[in-house]
């Protein structure tokens, strides 16, 4: 596939096996960003061809899942972007207002985007740390 349509199709499969979502710890929100698949070279060359700045601290981690059609346990795998790594990943997907996307979770990410620009915009040492590593 070549790279100019390689975040497209992320988004892709992003609404389509994907979640993302806010938590908060103490008094802070982070959030968290995954896709799900029961293959993990699949996850793992998403992950190769991704940004450095959101490839750095991403990991891929083992399941288990319940297809309730079948009734039958079977192995997952998440690909899962954290804090800062979301934030760029999300960014990164929703590049654009007018992208085809499920609205649902675009909206999410532009919450997220805007928590996580006031963040940096209040620590920007944190977010400088991170990308550099």
């Amino acid at each position: 596939m070549p790279n100019r349509y390689f975040r497209d199709f992320v988004r892709g499969v992003f609404d389509g096996d994907g979640s993302v979502y806010l938590y908060t710890t103490s008094s802070n929100q982070h959030a968290q960003a995954y896709i799900v698949s029961g293959s993990k070279s699949f996850l793992e060359q998403i992950k190769k061809r991704l940004p450095t700045n959101i490839n750095s601290n991403i990991q891929i981690k083992k399941g288990k899942a319940l297809n309730s059609d079948q009734n039958k346990i079977f192995t997952s795998y998440r690909l899962v972007f954290s804090c800062i790594n979301a934030y760029n990943f999300l960014e990164w997907i929703y590049y654009d207002d007018d992208l085809l996307s499920l609205d649902r979770k675009k909206d999410l990410a532009i919450k997220i985007k805007k928590l996580t620009k006031e963040k940096i915009r209040k620590n920007p040492h944190l977010y400088q740390s991170r990308k550099t590593k």
